[in-house]
């Protein structure tokens, strides 16, 4: 049994249209197909721990139910990073978590580097649409907390589901071509790891030349 989460229904998102994932030229991303919310929307969590209860209370004790599944393919179709004023908020509280004060994260940034000197966790801005590239320090911060949300996530829905389905073991289904965050982060929450293999997929968006791909493919 999987939960729903990977596609929020219609009427949540006339109801909550913020929790649209935005890219990063600030371009909020439609409803329709799946993978439509941003991991850092407090109220998509909510609702998501809220359907993921449902579930579990409805067909927790069901002895046809084996195991569970948390979502569907996390970082599919680049859903990882977003850039919506609430991933900004949860920027700012997780980079405030990591150094304790405005004062070490500019020490650790080198912000004396082109005058980019912070005097608060909230003057931070998110990654993208910048003039020039974002500083080292600054994008890999952003990729570990991307990558803290979708943690945080999947651990919400895992913890719910445990109050209701007893032994049974969960599980999340990983799949190629996602180095965008912790995967081993990810499965310290659940009980195995499950894999979705694209053979045909993964070849077409090799690093390899026309000839050795159609080889491979033939």
């Amino acid at each position: 049994m999987c939960t729903p989460t990977a596609a929020p229904p219609r009427w949540l998102i006339d109801k909550h249209p913020e929790i649209l994932p935005v890219d990063e030229n600030g371009v909020t991303r439609k409803f329709g197909a799946r993978r439509h919310y941003c991991f850092s929307s407090p109220i998509y969590l909510e609702y998501a721990a809220k359907i993921a209860e449902a579930f579990a209370k409805r067909y927790g004790k069901n002895q046809h139910v084996k195991a569970w599944q948390i979502d569907n393919e996390y970082g599919d179709h680049d859903t990882i990073y977003s850039y919506s004023p609430a991933a900004k908020q949860a920027f700012s509280h997780w980079l405030q978590q990591q150094y304790g004060s405005i004062d070490a994260l500019n020490e650790a940034w080198g912000t004396c580097f082109w005058g980019m000197h912070y005097t608060s966790f909230e003057q931070v801005e998110l990654p993208n649409n910048l003039v020039e590239e974002p500083s080292p320090s600054h994008l890999l911060d952003f990729y570990r907390f991307s990558s803290d949300q979708v943690v945080l996530f999947n651990r919400t829905q895992v913890d719910v589901l445990r109050k209701h389905v007893g032994n049974a073991p969960i599980t999340h289904n990983f799949m190629g071509h996602n180095t965008d965050y912790d995967h081993y982060a990810v499965g310290n929450d659940i009980d195995f790891a499950s894999w979705d293999s694209y053979p045909m997929g993964a070849l077409v968006n090799a690093p390899k030349d026309d000839t050795e791909k159609a080889r491979l493919l033939r």
